[in-house]
C-alpha cells in the first residue's frame, strides 16, 4: 500500500493574519507549518522543504521583500503574498519573486483556490 504524503503549507506571518490563513486552510490537503517572522520561516523553507510558501504582509513592505527575495532564492515553489497592498503592491510582490498576490479582503474565499492553481502548474 502506498501512503500519500501531504503538501506543506508554510505560513509566515503575525498571528492575527496568520491564524486567519491558517484556519481557512484547515480540513484542506495541506500539513501547515507556521512561522512568525521571517527568519523563522526561511529555517523552515531549508529544513520541512514546503510546497507552497504564504506570506501574510504585515507592516513593513520592505522586510516583506527582503523575506521572498531571500526565500525565493532558497526555492522554487509557489510563494503567495497576502497582503493589504498598502505597505507592498502586488507589482512589488510579482517582481521579487512571489508567485501571486491576494488582497486581505478576499483571502478567506480565495486562499485554498488560488494556492491549488499555483500547485496544479508545478
Amino acid at each position: 500500500m502506498v501512503t500519500q504524503v501531504k503538501p506543506r503549507a508554510l505560513v509566515i506571518g503575525n498571528y492575527r493574519g496568520r491564524s486567519k490563513v491558517i484556519g481557512a486552510l484547515r480540513g484542506s490537503a495541506f500539513d501547515i507549518i507556521e512561522a512568525t517572522e521571517g527568519v523563522r520561516g526561511i529555517k523552515h523553507v531549508l529544513e520541512d522543504a514546503p510546497s507552497v510558501v504564504i506570506i501574510i504582509s504585515g507592516g513593513n513592505g520592505s522586510d516583506l521583500l527582503s523575506i521572498l527575495r531571500s526565500i525565493r532564492c532558497l526555492t522554487s515553489v509557489p510563494i503567495l503574498v497576502i497582503g493589504a497592498g498598502r505597505e507592498t503592491s502586488p507589482d512589488e510582490a510579482l517582481f521579487h519573486g512571489a508567485s501571486g498576490f491576494v488582497p486581505q479582503s478576499r483571502y478567506l474565499e480565495t486562499t485554498s483556490v488560488f494556492i491549488n492553481a499555483l500547485l496544479s502548474r508545478n
